[in-house]
């Protein structure tokens, strides 16, 4: 059986006090900006995206579900690229800790 995000949403994930507050911290974070194309979203639909893909084997994982530096910010339309794989989220990742851990 192939494993999809709507197993995990059936697990009601999405829905926990703490996730919300996790993607909450990580929109606040990312200043509600696109990590991909830099578009301001809080005022449109929007994505707080797990770069290590959440399926339902490790979604218990607290390093892969919870870990900020596991998860970034995407408009709707950046998140269905990467999900397309046509983006790959690691890339933005690197290009976002370079931005905010400059030495």
């Amino acid at each position: 059986m192939e494993n999809t995000n709507a197993d995990v949403k059936a697990t009601g994930f999405y829905q926990s006090k703490r996730w919300k507050l996790t993607a909450q911290r990580i929109r606040q974070r990312d200043d509600y900006i696109c990590q991909k194309c830099k578009c301001l979203v809080k005022h449109k639909q929007h994505a707080v995206h797990h770069i290590v893909e959440l399926t339902i084997h490790n979604y218990k994982n607290e390093d892969i579900a919870f870990n900020e530096n596991n998860l970034i910010l995407l408009c709707n339309s950046c998140h269905r690229q990467v999900h397309s794989n046509s983006i790959d989220p690691t890339e933005i990742r690197k290009k976002r800790e370079k931005r905010y851990f400059k030495k």
